[in-house]
């Protein structure tokens, strides 16, 4: 019995938090994968009164790497979310995407998490059928 919303953005859903709540009463591990950028204090608080297990913030690299794949300013934005979060009591996770931008950068990585003390890390492999055509170059190599 565990769930993960996720989405695109599971929190642009008005009621996200109310199946949440649903699924935790049921007693199911209900976890959420945000992009960061809604984590405030009131998004905070429905988080923990949903029941959320883990929020996990998605960072796929460094400063640089993480704001060229997402957008500008996402890195610091989705920092300061996991912060939030510790401070609030939500156990933490950041699911990074690994791929050619990002493979060298993650022992310093796992140093900025552990300094925030995040709590979980979970690494998925760049499979080629998520990524367009046009975006070939993210793949790992072959090998």
């Amino acid at each position: 019995k565990f769930v993960t919303l996720t989405g695109g953005e599971p929190t642009t859903k008005k009621d996200w938090y109310v199946i949440a709540e649903k699924l935790s009463k049921a007693g199911i591990y209900t976890n959420i994968i945000s992009n960061g950028w809604f984590v405030e204090d009131d998004l905070v608080e429905k988080i923990k009164q949903a029941g959320i297990a883990i929020c996990a913030i998605s960072i796929d690299g460094v400063k640089e790497t993480h704001d060229k794949i997402r957008k500008e300013g996402s890195f610091e934005k989705d920092l300061l979310a996991l912060k939030k979060l510790k401070y609030h009591g939500v156990q933490t996770m950041v699911a990074t995407t690994i791929n050619n931008e990002n493979i060298e950068e993650l022992d310093e990585m796992y140093d900025i998490f552990s300094e925030i003390g995040v709590d979980f890390w979970q690494l998925q492999i760049t499979l080629q059928w998520v990524i367009s055509l046009n975006n070939k170059h993210y793949l790992l190599n072959q090998g």
